[in-house]
């Protein structure tokens, strides 16, 4: 799951660079229409690897919380059964991606009548990734203090669990970005500003 999750970051970094290489971080009235095509196109790959790269990534860590608890059968299966739900939201969620616009050329073209409400799924995307990576932040911290382990290594386990914590921070973020400056016509901005929040 680690390979996985890093080939995704990988991906999305690349990905990334070539959103920045086609106007993204500027103002979309400071970029040609040629490259505001190839700022969409970039932009709609990285909306879809989105998906399966945060999945692999919520999987991960789910793992390891399940490998360290192992122990604890009825709150293994809740974190296995956390672990079945993210699949099917993310499955179905890069299902709507993929198909946002369909002809998919609607996306970069700008032919909105024949796309789903953008808005909105992005923002549902947000609130569920940000209210999963609060309960994977705070779901291990109960079951630490059971560990039977010395007071002190039991905080350095609660620590290095609570570095999670940046997750949930930036995802609040990303979503107060969204809730704020979602209407925004200055996409090349947003985007950009959301994607380097993930």
């Amino acid at each position: 799951m680690f390979l996985i999750s890093l080939a995704f970051l990988f991906g999305l970094q690349v990905l990334t660079l070539s959103v920045s290489s086609y106007g993204g971080g500027y103002h979309i009235w400071d970029v040609s229409t040629e490259m505001l095509e190839k700022f969409l196109q970039t932009g709609y790959a990285t909306t879809v690897i989105y998906a399966p790269m945060t999945l692999a990534i919520k999987l991960s860590l789910l793992t390891l919380i399940a490998r360290i608890f192992s122990p604890y059968k009825k709150r293994i299966q809740g974190i296995y059964a956390l672990g079945g739900l993210l699949v099917v939201y993310y499955i179905v969620s890069l299902i709507l991606k993929i198909r946002i616009c369909w002809p998919i050329a609607a996306y970069w073209k700008g032919d909105q009548s024949k796309c789903l409400n953008q808005s909105a799924v992005i923002t549902a995307d947000s609130i569920i990734s940000t209210v999963t990576d609060a309960i994977i932040l705070v779901m291990p911290l109960p079951l630490t203090w059971s560990l039977q382990l010395p007071a002190r290594k039991k905080i350095r386990v609660g620590g290095m669990l609570a570095v999670g914590g940046l997750a949930t921070a930036f995802s609040g973020w990303r979503l107060n970005l969204i809730l704020t400056n979602g209407k925004s016509k200055d996409t090349t901005i947003l985007f950009v500003q959301i994607v380097l929040s993930g």
